[in-house]
């Protein structure tokens, strides 16, 4: 992989294991196009966001989704004649979210990855400190989004 500039170089850090999709989607990016449907984000969304450690948007979203649901819950304890228009209104919006987080991921990602670069080159002065910082900022978490499907799949068993 020929690097292009000393970006692309901080990028490569950053991504971690196979940075060439985020690449290429960086330069569709750069030059002011959209970039593509992101499939990993719309079929795991927050898990995703978990995955690529960006633990303020998964928790942003969590509680986004958190509170549609209580929201719905109430209006149902309180209108229960309208129980399956609900519950087909937090798939719908579940739906929606995810398609979303599909044509955004990729660009949430980016400028996400294209600030912890900004953040840590400014602190960095010496470009090997520079390149593990980036390293250990980026990449991926895998076992973090397995431990939170855990802990949701047991909070399920238990309510039930």
């Amino acid at each position: 992989m020929d690097i292009e500039s000393d970006r692309e170089k901080y990028l490569v850090a950053f991504f971690g294991d196979s940075p060439a999709y985020y690449l290429k989607a960086n330069r569709t990016l750069f030059r002011g196009e959209n970039a593509p449907f992101h499939f990993p984000a719309f079929l795991l969304g927050l898990f995703w966001f978990l995955y690529r450690k960006m633990y303020v948007y998964a928790a942003g979203i969590f509680v986004l989704l958190f509170m549609i649901d209580m929201v719905i819950q109430i209006i149902g304890r309180s209108m229960p004649q309208y129980k399956e228009a609900l519950q087909f209104f937090s798939f719908f919006i579940t739906l929606a979210v995810s398609i979303v987080m599909g044509f955004k991921g990729n660009g949430i990602y980016l400028g996400y990855a294209n600030r912890k670069i900004n953040e840590i080159t400014s602190a960095y002065s010496d470009e090997r400190q520079r390149l593990e910082a980036l390293k250990k900022a980026g990449g991926t978490s895998p076992l973090l989004p397995w431990v939170i499907a855990g802990a949701f799949a047991a909070l399920f068993i238990l309510q039930s």
